[in-house]
Formats: structure tokens, C-alpha cells, sequence
């Protein structure tokens, strides 16, 4: 059953490229890794190229920040980024956003501040500063302090893109500094009642350690509601203000990030904790990728087929979502196998992910995944897969999407013709015939029902006059 599952993928691409008219924009999915700019040395680039070559790899996203603050040495990315063109390959520069040890070591009030803990080390009663490498992104000239960055690698550098990471907050008790704490009272928030959450230790227990602090925003206590939106849309300002130097720098570049993906499957959660929105930030990215690392979270390589459903629903239509893999050991310490990696990437794809980004290149993985890698990624580059969309705007998108049974579909016949509708699933065989016959124009609505089918992605195509129009649906039960 598994290898059935897995050879979905191949079927799945060559259906959507053997059902795209020539309106459909011609695009190659992501084939791509995370790697470390510490990995690369003057000596070892062209054979790592080479080998991204040989696999079939278009894309990598290239550390040039991280935590420690550090840029990836300038001659090495030079380097890098002219043989991996030379190889067709892109190069994002993937940048660490609200984590900076060397900033802080010359900024030690830049720290983000916990919340009240009085049951924590000496009880304290008050916000204190944290001491690891999280930025409190309200800090007084932070902000031009990553644009200025950005600038220096856009200016420096023939990158293809910026990729964000850490653009989040770590955890809902972090960021009670008197910026945060000044900057949420100017939007009506009562403060005092909200470090009274965490004043006591029975308060904390409830409201930090617990889920009280969530259930309050998810339930819209206003003061909470206050300072969970505050959180996000500073996160929004930050994206909002590199992308803005990135159109003024190199315009037509690619904008991306890496996000939790509690995002998709607990947004209240997330919201609360990380202040990442897949929703509200989707909007202004070009590309989302949630680390749906299924080891660290304790779940089965089927998960990133619900994950990318999910996600797809969610996101803004324009921001393309690429599934974050693992190939990096588990918390047990034990390796991720060529079995799954090969059904981490079918699951994905098959679940309706733009492509697959794998954390990371690096020695942990074998020469079996190797194998594995190679052959998905040689599928992928055969064929090219985009949004389902027609430009002769004919057939419109089903409505509900996604639907747990029955979902409309509308449509539009120019003139007196043959008209074919017809629903396929993932393999492209088809699944329900909905229409054959000669029809007058007009706006035709048509109901399909999906009680008897299985949750998944599903196409829906319509043939008429010489036009081909294709549109994509989620069934989930």
C-alpha cells in the first residue's frame, strides 16, 4: 500500500502538466535544501554544487546570519552562488531575523524580557531580561540594524531571494519589556491586568505553564487579544520593511520564510506563542515553508499530507507553500530512513505542496536517501506544476474549498458547444463524470458530491470549444 502512496507523486505532476493549457504559467517546483554557510570552504563548493546538481536540486537556501550573528565569509558566497548559476541552481539567502549574539554582546539591552515568575529562579515579581540569543524586535534601531544586513547581501551578492528565519517570537512569555509594555498600552491595553496572569505563582502555573494565557485570546479577552495582535503585526513591519528594501535594492526577488507549523494545525497557539499568522503574513510573502519536521514532533511521514492541505486552505493564494522535511536525526537519535524519506516527499506532494525544502545538507544522510533523493527530484524536474488557473476565467474555483462532502462548481459556456466536466483524483483517473452534452451559454452551477471518496486533493477539469480549463479541490472528512 505504502509504494502505491508513494508513486502518487510522479502521477500527481504529470496530470497537472498534461491538463495545463497555455495560459498556465510554466513553473518548476521546488527541489531544494537548507544549508549551513558553514559548510561551504574554498575547497569543497564545486564538489558540493556538483553533487546538488547530480540530485536534481534547483533551489538552496544558504545560511548568511545566524543565531551567533556572524555573516557566512563574502568570498565563499561569491563563490558558491556562481557555481550553483552555472549549475541553473538559485541561491536564497536565508537569514536569522530576531536571534543576534554579536548584537547583543554590543547591545545588552536589546534582550526580550520574560514575563512575572514568581515561582521561578529568586521570585521574581517583575519582568526580567532573558539571557539567550532572542532580540526584542522593539529595541531602538533593531530594525535598521536588519535592513541595513539585508542591504549589505543584496548589494554585495546575485542572490535569488531572502529567506527569514526566526522571525517569531519563542514563547507567549517572552517580551514584557517596557518597549512591548509601552507600545501595547498605546493601543488600550491594560498592562497591569496583564502581568496580573503570571503574579502569582498559582497564576503562573495557569496562565504561562498552561494553556490559560491561549485560552483567553482564543476566547478574545480584549487586553490579550491586544498584545497577541501587537506581536504579530510588528512581525508583519519587519517583513513589510525588507521587502520594501529588497524592491529597492533588487526588485523582482524572491521573499521567503521558514514558520512553525503549529501555525496550520493550532493557530491560537501559535498566534500566542511565535506571533507567526500564516494567514495575515502570507500576504506579503512570497513562499511559506512550515518545518513540519514529523520526528521532532512525534508523528507518523503521513502528516505532511495533512499539513500541506491545511496550509493551502490558510494561506494567502499568491504565497506558493513548500513542505520543510527532515532528514536530521530525531530526538531518539535515531536517523531518518530512505523509506521515509521517500514518503515524506510523496505525502507532501501529494497533499498539494509547491515542492520540498529538506533541513539539511549535511553527512547524516546516508547514501540510500541519497538514492531516494535523486529519484523524486529527477520525477519533479520532468514535469512543472503551478497553481491550477485558467486566464479565460471559464471555470471558477469550487466553493466550499476545502469540503467535507458536497461543494459547488460554477462555470461558463461563451457559446452553443460540447461541454465535458469531469473530476479526477491524484493518479489522474477520473472519479466522477459530472458533464457531457451540448449546452447554450450562460453561468452553469453544477453540485459534486465526495461522500464516497477518500480526503485528498482532487482536479476538476473542463473541456469545451478547443479549451481546457483545470482547477484544484481538498476533500477532508
Amino acid at each position: 500500500m505504502k509504494s502505491k502512496v508513494i508513486r502518487c507523486t510522479v502521477f500527481l505532476l504529470a496530470f497537472i502538466f498534461l491538463f495545463q493549457s497555455r495560459s498556465f504559467a510554466d513553473e518548476q517546483p521546488v527541489r531544494g535544501f537548507w544549508i549551513w554557510g558553514a559548510t561551504l570552504t574554498s575547497s569543497n563548493i564545486q564538489t558540493i554544487v556538483n553533487k546538488l546538481a547530480d540530485n536534481y536540486v534547483n533551489e538552496v537556501y544558504l545560511l548568511v546570519k545566524g543565531t551567533s550573528g556572524t555573516k557566512t565569509n563574502a568570498t565563499n558566497l561569491t563563490s558558491f552562488i556562481t557555481k550553483a548559476h552555472a549549475k541553473s541552481i538559485k541561491v536564497h539567502f536565508w537569514y536569522c531575523v530576531f536571534q543576534d549574539d554579536a548584537y547583543l554582546r554590543s547591545n545588552p539591552n536589546a534582550h526580550v524580557y520574560h514575563c512575572p515568575n514568581p515561582s521561578g529562579r529568586s521570585g521574581d515579581v517583575n519582568p526580567y531580561p532573558n539571557t539567550d540569543s532572542a532580540i526584542n524586535p522593539f529595541f531602538p534601531g533593531y530594525k535598521e540594524y536588519v535592513l541595513n544586513n539585508i542591504g549589505y547581501f543584496l548589494n554585495n551578492f546575485d542572490c535569488d531571494g531572502i529567506h527569514l528565519d526566526y522571525i517569531r517570537y519563542g514563547h507567549l512569555v517572552y517580551s514584557f519589556d517596557p518597549y512591548s509594555l509601552e507600545k501595547a498600552a498605546s493601543l488600550g491595553c491594560n498592562t497591569t491586568r496583564l502581568l496580573g496572569f503570571f503574579n502569582t505563582p498559582g497564576n503562573y502555573t495557569i496562565y504561562a505553564s498552561g494553556s490559560g494565557f491561549i485560552n483567553l485570546y482564543a476566547n478574545r479577552d480584549p487586553d490579550v487579544v491586544t498584545w497577541v495582535n501587537m506581536r504579530k503585526n510588528i512581525i508583519f513591519d519587519y517583513i513589510t520593511a525588507i521587502r520594501d528594501t529588497m524592491e529597492s535594492v533588487k526588485p523582482g526577488i524572491k521573499l521567503t520564510a521558514a514558520f512553525m507549523p503549529e501555525g496550520i494545525y493550532d493557530p491560537n497557539l501559535a498566534d500566542a506563542h511565535y506571533a507567526q499568522n500564516y494567514a495575515l503574513h502570507s500576504t506579503i510573502l512570497d513562499m511559506i515553508s512550515p518545518m513540519s519536521y514529523f520526528k521532532s514532533y512525534g508523528k507518523s511521514t503521513s502528516w505532511l499530507k495533512t499539513i500541506a492541505i491545511s496550509a493551502i486552505n490558510r494561506v494567502d493564494p499568491r504565497c506558493k507553500i513548500v513542505a520543510g522535511l527532515q532528514a536530521f536525526p530525531g530526538a531518539d537519535d535515531v536517523a531518518v530512513t530512505a523509506t521515509e524519506m521517500d514518503e515524506q516527499i510523496a505525502y507532501a506532494l501529494e497533499g498539494g505542496f509547491y515542492g520540498v525544502l529538506i533541513f539539511k545538507y549535511d553527512s547524516s544522510i546516508d547514501n540510500a536517501s541519497w538514492v531516494v533523493i535523486q529519484s523524486k527530484f529527477r520525477s519533479l524536474s520532468l514535469t512543472s506544476t503551478t497553481d491550477v488557473y485558467s486566464e479565460n476565467h471559464l471555470l471558477d474555483q469550487n466553493l466550499p474549498n476545502p469540503f467535507n462532502s458536497i461543494t459547488e462548481i460554477t462555470f461558463q459556456v461563451t457559446k452553443p458547444c460540447l461541454v465535458s466536466l469531469n473530476v479526477y483524483d491524484a493518479l489522474g483517473r477520473q472519479v466522477a463524470p459530472l458533464i457531457n452534452k451540448d449546452m447554450a451559454p450562460g453561468t452553469y452551477k453544477v453540485s459534486f458530491n465526495g461522500n464516497n471518496l477518500q480526503s485528498g486533493v482532487y482536479f476538476y477539469r473542463l473541456d469545451m470549444a478547443g479549451l481546457s480549463s483545470v482547477r484544484k479541490m481538498i476533500l477532508t472528512k
